[in-house]
């Protein structure tokens, strides 16, 4: 980086370029405005904005003050329970200071700054165990619909399959019944033409009779 910059720096120059009034300037001069607009090269490490310095590497920066834990095996959750009691600690030291010298609060103020930076900089540094929560959860939340849906499927499958078993055995019922009922019409059709062939028999036997 070349130097310090402004906290809030003012647009470039070449904003002027694009006004209504410049319109006619801007033609005219085409190279100079090719020179102009071309867009900066990345920008490669650290950068300025708004008086922070960002990184353009990916992961968490540096804390930029002092580091109130271990980089090694953090423990979050211990750690972010002993730097909550050091934040409420500075807190009550920075109200007490407050009324006893009021013009001596800044060395608690900074305190507490640290204090707070670095329970942002664990935060940070959880978020990929976050991530991975996040997205073991939305996994879990997936195969609990999925078998959700699976036993609704086998459910309804069961349900068709005593509908079937069902119907099936009242088709075969009345099939049966049919059956018998066109058995019984049967029988009674040959037992009524086997009377009428017999009274036909007995009738020719009489008249035989009556002739001799």
């Amino acid at each position: 980086m070349s130097g310090p910059r402004q906290a809030y720096p003012p647009p470039p120059f070449f904003y002027k370029l694009c006004e209504e009034e410049a319109e006619g300037a801007a033609e005219t001069d085409s190279e100079d405005l090719t020179d102009v607009v071309e867009p900066p090269s990345p920008v490669q490490g650290e950068y300025h904005s708004f008086g922070e310095i960002f990184e353009t590497t990916d992961g968490v920066p540096k804390i930029p003050v002092q580091q109130l834990f271990r980089d090694a095996d953090v423990d979050f959750k211990v750690e972010l329970k002993k730097l909550n009691r050091e934040t409420i600690f500075c807190f009550l030291e920075l109200i007490s200071v407050l009324i006893s010298n009021p013009g001596g609060y800044a060395r608690n103020l900074e305190n507490l700054g640290v204090i707070l930076r670095n329970v942002h900089q664990l935060l940070n540094l959880m978020r990929p165990h976050q991530a991975l929560a996040s997205l073991e959860q939305m996994l879990n939340i997936d195969i609990e619909e999925l078998q959700r849906g699976l036993q609704d499927m086998r459910n309804k499958k069961e349900n068709a399959r005593r509908i079937l078993e069902s119907a099936s055995a009242s088709l075969l019922d009345s099939s049966k019944l049919d059956m018998d009922m066109d058995l019984d019409t049967a029988s009674e059709s040959e037992s009524d033409s086997g009377s009428k062939g017999s009274g036909g028999g007995l009738g020719g036997l009489g008249n035989v009779e009556n002739g001799d």
